[in-house]
């Protein structure tokens, strides 16, 4: 079985199985926001931004007075990152946290291509997109009152 461990390994690695974290812990009152396999807005954001860049993703726990960074140039990232499912998902994360996200126009700002209402890859078989975050209105209403009542 030991001589099978490399043949595994490379196996997942193409696969794209990679394991995907998030130290971000969101407030019970944003249980609305996790997906069908109880996963976080942050850890599903994780699995989606792994699609992106090719190589596992932490979401970090968001720290006081920061922003989650936004895409950088379309040239490193194939514009996966400029969904606004990613956005939406990025800015639940931040909010779950009573943390501040950056508006759609910041967060989109470095993008020569939008993707609204879609993601351009394929979700991985490890998570779950939730119907919210495909609805961009839908979404930043969700957020933006819920970080209202909190």
């Amino acid at each position: 079985m030991a001589g099978l461990w490399p043949l595994f390994a490379s196996a997942s690695f193409w696969l794209g199985t990679w394991a995907q974290t998030t130290g971000a812990i969101c407030i019970e009152s944003y249980a609305w926001a996790y997906n069908s396999y109880g996963q976080s807005p942050c850890m599903v954001a994780a699995y989606l931004q792994q699609q992106c860049t090719g190589a596992p993703v932490n979401i970090p726990a968001l720290r006081q007075n920061t922003l989650y960074a936004v895409p950088t140039s379309n040239a490193t990232n194939g514009s996966c990152e400029c969904s606004s499912v990613v956005y939406s998902l990025m800015s639940a994360c931040a909010s779950c946290q009573l943390g501040n996200y950056v508006s759609w126009s910041a967060w989109s700002k470095n993008c020569t291509t939008v993707y609204m209402n879609v993601f351009p890859k394929v979700v991985p078989v490890e998570t779950d997109v939730p119907g919210w975050a495909y609805n961009f209105d839908l979404a930043v209403a969700f957020i933006f009152v819920r970080l209202l009542t909190n």
